[in-house]
């Protein structure tokens, strides 16, 4: 329908909502995760400079019982963990990016999924949410 995927096209707290990138501060957050900055050489907004990359923004937004996911603009799924923990999900790099409980960061190759248990129950998390509301319509 009209161009939209079923992610898109879906209920329960998921569409754009007016004004949600400036009310979601992860956005700003997942951008500075992926190397790109808020502020263009100069001091100039990325919004005024044309040369600057593109600023990602919040495309979808869903609160579940463990979390809030984000789909942005660069097609990164951003999933915050009310235990403070967080996944960042790059189909572009085919990485993710997982911070824990405990603040500690680091990258990893979809291709190789580390042994880390507490990454793999967060992933498989993530999956089985996407899976609903892909499959949900």
């Amino acid at each position: 329908q009209n161009g939209r995927s079923a992610v898109e096209r879906s209920a329960g707290g998921l569409g754009p909502q007016p004004g949600s990138e400036a009310r979601h501060p992860p956005a700003a957050a997942a951008a500075h995760s992926t190397g790109r900055d808020c502020v263009a050489p100069g001091g100039a907004s990325s919004s005024s400079s044309s040369s600057a990359p593109h600023l990602p923004h919040v495309k979808n937004w869903l609160r579940t019982k463990h979390a809030i996911l984000f789909r942005l603009s660069n097609r990164t799924i951003q999933v915050n963990f009310l235990d403070g923990s967080e996944v960042l999900l790059s189909s572009e790099a085919a990485a993710t990016v997982f911070t824990s409980k405990g603040g500690r960061r680091g990258l990893h190759v979809l291709a190789d999924l580390p042994g880390d248990p507490e990454l793999l129950r967060r992933l498989r998390y993530v999956k089985e949410v996407l899976h609903q509301l892909v499959h949900r319509a």
